[in-house]
C-alpha cells in the first residue's frame, strides 16, 4: 500500500465511523508527507450511508449536477496529530 492510499485509508475509517462516505472534491493545503502517509487536508462531501447511491446517480448522470443541492453535507477532511503522535481525520464544517 502507497502513502497516498494509507491516507485515504484513514479518511475511509473516519467517514465509516459516521456511516457516511466521502468524495472528495479538492485538496486544500496542510499536507503531511512523512514515513507512513502522504496526503494533505481535502474538501468534498461526507454522504450518509443510505444517500450515497443517489448521490453517485445525480453525480454521474446529471451533465451539470447542483452542488447547492447537496451543500449541506459539503465538509473538510482535516488530519490532525493526537498527543501521542497518531494521525487522525476530523471532518468540520466552515459556514
Amino acid at each position: 500500500m502507497t502513502k497516498e492510499q494509507r491516507f485515504f485509508e484513514l479518511i475511509k475509517k473516519a467517514a465509516a465511523e459516521k456511516n457516511a462516505v466521502f468524495f472528495m472534491d479538492s485538496g486544500e493545503g496542510n499536507e503531511i508527507i512523512d514515513d507512513l502517509y502522504d496526503g494533505e487536508d481535502l474538501s468534498g462531501w461526507l454522504i450518509p450511508e443510505n444517500l450515497v447511491e443517489q448521490f453517485k446517480q445525480v453525480r454521474e448522470n446529471e451533465e451539470e449536477w447542483k452542488t447547492d443541492d447537496w451543500l449541506e453535507f459539503y465538509c473538510f477532511a482535516e488530519w490532525h496529530k493526537d498527543a501521542e503522535g497518531k494521525v487522525f481525520i476530523e471532518f468540520n464544517s466552515y459556514d
